[in-house]
């Protein structure tokens, strides 16, 4: 963007002030109707009104300034690293935000905030920059590997700013009943320690059955996804003897031959965020696909209610990715840019905004990709329940990148060229790009016909208002497309249930 008309626009995306109201003029779905009428909890529509920060529940906190990183020994518009500064100050600080103040920092080497209550804060995009030299690769170098050496490990992970937890334990007490999709009752061999309020996590290890059940038993899940452990979060509204009732509705079924379990869900990290900044890498060439040396920006690992918010990135291998059950996270008014990297190359970056690795009930909203990324957004990993929303785009291509990532929504955006509307990748041992029920509501374009999923891959995909997609409801993968002229209401389906329901 260039100019006064550009920054107004930046403003505008940041402020989240361009997006159309909640119920503008346009035709219904007979999966949600006006206001929710058609609507149950068991219905092939998932319930999304859970994402969010706090389940959706709160605003974004404003936390209070204790310190700058300034007073470690930061110095902006130099040229000397200030990594080891801007990490002494969120090492030495137990609770409040970090202020790095107007100017261009250097990270010459990652930053990592491994506790709780810590906030990284700049003075806005554009005025405090944290500027990124050098690769992770360039750094800490590793050998490609993994398929003839085709490979490098900062293709999928690794950032200049990580927020990192550890993996919740996953051993608990039995569920001796089963239980189906949409009810809200466990039966459980004790529910000793448990009283309301509490947060449970209930787990089950896949297998053939439960991975065919992921995929609403219309193909099975692949080998590759034999073996892992699915988990979800939710909290305990009532206690008896021997059962508990939980807050929402279960996503799949619980059957006692899965060997399922609820177990007490700790944290390990929360209220952690990043905001008010500009992160920008040096713009060298991007590598070729799954090569990418690590010019990566964010991402959060094991995280519960954290954020990034008012975040712009340049030139980034990977912009935000959200992985190991990180759940009730928040990603808003984040703007992903090439600057010095260009598109007659090629897509600049590898993964623009990734949710993986189980992660569950995250929200994205209020973004912006100004470029190309090989993959803009994925969902990956039995990765449910997520949200994007009131985004928008050059060319967005929604990935589902296999290992039964399912229930997600994206709703209310404008992906621009809708040519590769549903490009997905992921190796093929590990199933079909989507598990059950992904679901994308009011994606407008900039016109044609918009690329398709590849059948065989989305079993009960709903499509509502999708202009250019042609009706469907039955057929082998039991897909649900209601194109409606390109125009439903309500605009933001992820608003309206929370709505409907009182959240």
């Amino acid at each position: 963007m260039n100019g006064t008309g550009g920054r107004r626009v930046l403003y505008l995306i940041l402020t989240g002030l361009i997006f159309p109201p909640l119920y503008a003029a346009g035709a219904t779905s007979e999966l949600w109707g006006r206001r929710g009428e058609k609507w149950r909890p068991d219905s092939r529509l998932p319930f999304f009104g859970f994402a969010g920060y706090h389940c959706g529940d709160d605003p974004i906190p404003d936390v209070p300034a204790v310190v700058k990183v300034t007073d470690f020994g930061a110095k902006a518009d130099d040229d000397i690293g200030d990594s080891d500064a801007i990490q002494a100050a969120i090492d030495a600080t137990d609770k409040g935000a970090i202020l790095v103040p107007p100017g261009r920092f250097i990270l010459d080497k990652p930053l990592t905030i491994k506790k709780s209550n810590v906030v990284l804060r700049g003075a806005g995009p554009r005025k405090t920059i944290l500027y990124v030299p050098h690769s992770l690769q360039e750094l800490t170098p590793l050998e490609s590997n993994t398929d003839g050496g085709t490979k490098l490990a900062y293709s999928f992970g690794g950032a200049f700013l990580s927020i990192e937890g550890k993996r919740p334990k996953e051993r608990g007490v039995a569920v001796v009943e089963p239980a189906k999709r949409g009810d809200s009752r466990l039966q459980l061999k004790s529910t000793k320690g448990m009283k309301r309020g509490s947060w449970i996590q209930l787990n089950m290890k896949m297998n053939e059955e439960f991975g065919r059940h992921l995929h609403a038993d219309c193909c099975d899940a692949g080998e590759g996804t034999m073996g892992f452990m699915f988990s979800t979060v939710a909290q305990v509204k009532s206690v008896d003897k021997k059962s508990i009732k939980i807050d929402r509705p279960l996503r799949l079924d619980v059957r006692p031959e899965w060997n399922p379990t609820v177990s007490l869900f700790e944290p390990s990290i929360e209220e952690v965020g990043l905001e008010d900044f500009t992160i920008e890498m040096a713009g060298k060439p991007k590598q070729p696909h799954l090569l990418e040396e690590g010019f990566n920006a964010i991402q959060l690992i094991a995280t519960v209610n954290c954020w990034v918010s008012r975040v712009e990135i340049i030139d980034a291998d990977m912009g935000i990715k959200l992985d190991t059950r990180s759940r009730f996270c928040q990603i808003e008014r984040v703007l992903i840019r090439a600057d010095k990297r260009k598109l007659k190359d090629g897509p600049t970056g590898h993964h623009a905004i990734w949710i993986s690795g189980v992660s569950q009930e995250n929200l994205v909203s209020d973004f912006r990709v100004e470029t190309e990324y090989v993959h803009d957004i994925t969902f990956e990993g039995m990765a449910h329940g997520n949200v994007v929303r009131r985004g928008t785009g050059i060319r967005l291509n929604f990935d589902h990148h296999r290992n039964a990532p399912f229930e997600n929504l994206l709703t209310d955006i404008d992906a621009g060229n809708p040519d590769r509307l549903w490009a997905s990748s992921g190796s093929g041992h590990r199933g079909p790009h989507s598990a059950a029920r992904s679901t994308a509501w009011n994606i407008r374009h900039s016109g044609g016909k918009p690329a398709l999923p590849r059948k065989g891959h989305f079993p009960q995909l709903n499509m509502v208002g999708i202009k250019g997609t042609d009706k469907e409801n039955g057929g082998k993968d039991n897909w649900w497309c209601e194109p409606l002229g390109g125009s439903v209401i309500p605009v933001d389906l992820y608003e309206a249930q929370r709505q409907r329901c009182g959240r």
